[in-house]
Formats: C-alpha cells, structure tokens, sequence
C-alpha cells in the first residue's frame, strides 16, 4: 500500500529523477545502473570491500560496538546525488526506491531483528529540516520486513556540531554520549539502526554503544551507501 501511494503520487505530480534530474521517474534506469553497488567479498563486520573478505584492519584494530553493518552502494555518483536530494531538498519520495535494495539485503543475510530504529537527529537539527532522512527510509523497510519502526527509545541527549568537516577522531569525539536509550524498552532485543549514510561509522558507532550499554543483544547496521577509502574499492560493482 505504501508502494501503491507513492505511484499514485507520482501518476498526479510526476516525479523527477534524484539521481540525474531528468523528468519522468524518482530514480531512473540510468542513475540506477550507475550505482555503484557493494558486492562480496566484504568484511563480515562492517562491510566494506576487502579482499579475500577477511576482517579489515579498521575492524580488526578498532572493534566497533555494532555487530554488522551493511550498505547498498558508494557514496557517489547519482546516489550522492539522489541521498542529497532527500536530506537537504525534501525529495522524500526517494527514500521509498532507495528502501527497496536495503530491504534485500536484510533477506539476504537473514538477520533476526526484533525492532527497526532510524538513527535520531537532535531536536534543532529536527526543527530546521523538519523530517528525519533516516527515518523517511527506515519506515518503508519496515513495512517490507513486517517489524516495528519506532522513533522515541532513542534520542540524541546532546546536540553535536556538523561532522561535515571533521575528520574520523573528531567525529568520534563529537558523539561522544550523543545518544540516551530507554533500557525497558530494548534490553535483550535485536536492534536494526538505519541511517542513510556510513562515512567513518561513528554515528552508528556511538548509538550501537549506547544500545549495547543497556543490555541490547545484537545491533545491526544498514544504510544506502557507505564512503569507502581508497584501498576498498576492489569489491564494487554496477
């Protein structure tokens, strides 16, 4: 039915491409062939491309709190493009289509959540942009997966500057006990976070701590796309 109403929308105001701009669809076949998409081998934590698919030497020297965490595709080209479109341009018919690779990889690698959690933004960051992209994704996949969204057993509990400019220590600094969990809620469940973008990981990084800090007993990570450094790009695919 989701599905059904975007169409709608779009048979009534048709859609432009946030990928390329062009008119006539929310994501079109080009843009849709010019993702890069991140193929196997990967590293079995936090998804990046290695090769031969062993733990990277980020995971392996710096453990991160989460328990997995998958993307669909680089951080680049036309998904840059259409994720900017959702965050900063509104666009939030965008997030529907790029829902729908995200809910395939949950299937694929059969994770066994209990509740689905769209990293929060802070209340300012709320009130100025009036949506939260990540929220505006994880509602779709969780229709798709049948498993309960919910917004309010996670908070920011401080306000943290833009990591825009920051390098991947700063940002780790940043969020530092950025977030508040209500434990009555999530103890012993799995937990899927969704954000729609992985740049150094300390986003999730520090909401996964907070999680795992009340006794949460898996936390799975899921976002579009992922910022890959130079040395793992081998595993990427169109």
């Amino acid at each position: 039915m989701y599905h059904l109403a975007w169409l709608a929308a779009d048979w009534l105001y048709p859609p432009i491409c946030a990928g390329c701009g062009r008119p006539g669809s929310r994501w079109c076949v080009e843009c849709a062939e010019k993702a890069a998409v991140i193929t196997h081998p990967i590293c079995p934590t936090c998804g990046a491309p290695v090769s031969p698919g062993e733990p990277c030497h980020e995971c392996k020297n710096h453990p991160p709190s989460f328990d997995f965490l998958r993307s669909w595709a680089v951080f680049g080209g036309p998904v840059r493009s259409a994720l900017h479109h959702l965050k900063y341009g509104k666009d939030l018919g965008i997030a529907e289509v790029l829902a729908r690779p995200l809910v395939e990889i949950v299937k694929f690698e059969k994770w066994e959540i209990d509740l689905i959690i769209p990293i929060p933004l802070s209340k300012s960051h709320l009130r100025q942009r009036g949506y939260n992209q990540a929220e505006a994704i994880a509602v779709p996949v969780s229709l798709a997966l049948k498993k309960k969204c919910v917004t309010n057993f996670v908070t920011r509990s401080k306000e943290t500057s833009s990591q825009i400019d920051l390098s991947a220590a700063q940002r780790y600094a940043n969020l530092q006990d950025a977030f508040s969990v209500n434990p009555a809620k999530l103890k012993g469940r799995n937990i899927l976070l969704i954000d729609d973008v992985a740049t150094t990981g300390a986003t999730l990084n520090s909401c996964s701590k907070a999680l795992k800090d009340v006794g949460v007993e898996t936390v799975y990570c899921l976002t579009v796309a992922k910022a890959l450094r130079k040395n793992n790009e081998a595993s990427v695919g169109s």
